[in-house]
Order: C-alpha cells, then structure tokens, then sequence
C-alpha cells in the first residue's frame, strides 16, 4: 500500500508541475500574442477549483497519511508488551518463561531496518536484564504450566488508548450526516473526512500489527522449540544452555558494535554505548581458554538438557549464527 501510494503521489506532484509550468507558459505567450490562453486557462482553473479542488486535496492528503504509515512501532510495540506479559505469567513459577529462553538464545532484531532503530531496539537489552534478576534467585515457585494470557493484554495501556479513542473519533465523523442534515460528500463535512482518514488510519495500523505479529503461530512455534518448561536451575552458566546463551549474547553484542561504528564512524569504547547488552550472568568472567571447538552445545531443548540427541558441536553452533548474523 505504500508503495502504491508514493507512486500516485509522484504522479499527482508530476500532474502540479507540468500545471505550473502550463500557467507559465500561457503568461507569455498572451503576452507576445494574441491568444487569450491565460484567460482560458484561469477559466478552467476557476471551475477545476470549484468542483475538484476540496477532493482533490481529501485525495493528497489522504496519500500522504498512506505513504507515511510505519508499521514497524506498533508492531515493537506490540512484541515487547507481548514478551512483559509473559514475564510476569512465568514469575511464580520455577521454569524461565519460553518466550524469554527464546529470546535468549536467538536475540529479537527490530523490525526496522535503519541501523538506528537496529541499535535502540530496548527488547533484548530488557531480556539480559531480567534473565541476571532471575537466573540466580533462590526462590521457589510452582512447578505447574501458567494459563495463556487474552490475546487483548497484547496491546500496550497506550495502544488500547488509542484504540478507544480513534474509534470514539470514526463513529462521531460517521454521525456528521445525522447531526448537522449534510453528507459527508458535501464541502461542509471535508473537515470530518480529513479526520476520519487520520483516526481510521491509526486504527487500522495498530489492528494490522497485531494481525501482523501472528501470536498462533508464534506460540506454535515455542510449542515445539521447547516442548517442556526449562528450569532455571538448567540455565545456570555452567550448563549447556548457559553456554548457549553467552554466544547468542557475544555474536549479538558484535553485531550492534559493527553497527554503532557504521553509524558514527568512530572507534569509541562500545562498553560506554547503552545499547550494548550486560553480561547475562553477573559473575560472568573471560575464560583463560576458549572452549574447545567441538565442545559440545545443546541447541534444541527438551525437559532434558543433556540429552545426547539434541547436541551439536559448538562449530557447528557459530556457523549457524554467523549465517543468522550477516
């Protein structure tokens, strides 16, 4: 759609050149001649004005609120509240909530593809810091599965807001008609069309992100990544996982300090940067000798984290997010 609408915004800006240039045009040649091509033109202008001026700008700027629609805040937006839910649902209990394990191991890229939004994308941040809260707390919690959230409790407190709000605005334009006796096709009502475009706009993008974030699929697909709860317990760093865990977040904290210096050209100290993660664990220290490259990683998960049919080599394991990666 937006696609669509840029081109016939080129098109309508192309159409307003050659028209100013048409106007041009017709000045001199009444004034070295003696065709009334101004008058003419100013005619038709007149009468364009008239009946087409007030749709004509309903129509720009209707492609213009199209052109400039983004999807990708309100589809964040909706990941990250997405992900607190599952937070505070898997807090009682004793297993790390799949979402947050998932997102561990293979760390959420914002949805934008400039690399500024790449670095200030706040989800995985917000997943190392609240795996270090976690990962070593004694506390004990149930060993029972926590119920599904609503799929409503997907849309932030802001979102839900502007959802009520922008369609209390649609039905009051659509009442127009019925509260001052003219339709919306007369001139009197463009005011609550320009309106209507505007709130049907924002309704329509926070509706299509979350049809667009697809929570069936996604719960679909953790259903079979990680069939079985994982204790935290099995997340410590000395476990398979935690191993796991500490590569996705060293090839996740490269990537964001090639893109820190693709954006400032400048070789500054990307421990200073904010959007640099933390270590996943607290005593997370570098190790005198790097692990073996056939070590072995667990990779697909089961309520077994040792289990030998779901160990690959920990080459094979960098290969695998390097293609992830680039």
């Amino acid at each position: 759609m937006r696609i669509l609408a840029n081109s016939l915004l080129n098109i309508m800006f192309t159409i307003l050149k050659v028209s100013v240039v048409t106007y041009a045009l017709s000045i001199l040649i009444q004034l070295f001649t003696d065709y009334n091509w101004l008058d003419v033109y100013n005619h038709y202008l007149i009468q364009f004005a008239h009946y087409y001026l007030s749709w004509t700008a309903i129509s720009l700027y209707f492609l213009i609120v199209l052109s400039s629609t983004n999807y990708t805040e309100q589809l964040s937006a909706i990941r990250y509240t997405h992900y607190l839910n599952e937070i505070k649902r898997w807090q009682a209990s004793a297993y790390i909530a799949p979402t947050h394990l998932h997102y561990l191991l293979s760390p959420p890229q914002a949805f934008s593809k400039k690399v500024i939004d790449q670095l200030e994308d706040p989800l995985y941040v917000q997943t190392i810091h609240d795996f270090r809260d976690h990962v070593y707390s004694n506390d004990e919690g149930h060993y029972h599965t926590p119920k599904q959230a609503s799929r409503f409790s997907l849309f932030s407190s802001e979102q839900k807001s502007q959802l009520c709000f922008h369609s209390l605005i649609i039905i009051l334009c659509c009442m127009v008609p019925y509260l001052f006796g003219y339709s919306l096709l007369q001139q009197p009502a463009n005011l609550a069309i320009l309106i209507l475009i505007y709130s049907s706009n924002k309704l329509f993008v926070i509706l299509f992100s979350y049809k667009q974030f697809n929570l069936s699929r996604f719960n679909s697909f953790l259903s079979s990544t990680y069939p079985n709860p994982i204790q935290w317990e099995h997340c410590y760093q000395s476990t398979s996982i935690g191993q796991n865990i500490i590569l996705s977040w060293e090839n996740e904290s490269d990537r964001r300090v090639r893109l820190y210096k693709q954006l400032y050209r400048n070789d500054a100290n990307y421990k200073d940067y904010p959007s640099i993660p933390p270590a996943p664990f607290p005593d997370l220290r570098v190790l005198s000798e790097p692990p073996s490259m056939d070590a072995p990683v667990l990779l697909t998960i089961t309520n077994d984290p040792i289990s030998n049919s779901n160990i690959i080599s920990l080459k094979e394991f960098r290969k695998q997010k390097i293609r992830r990666t680039l």
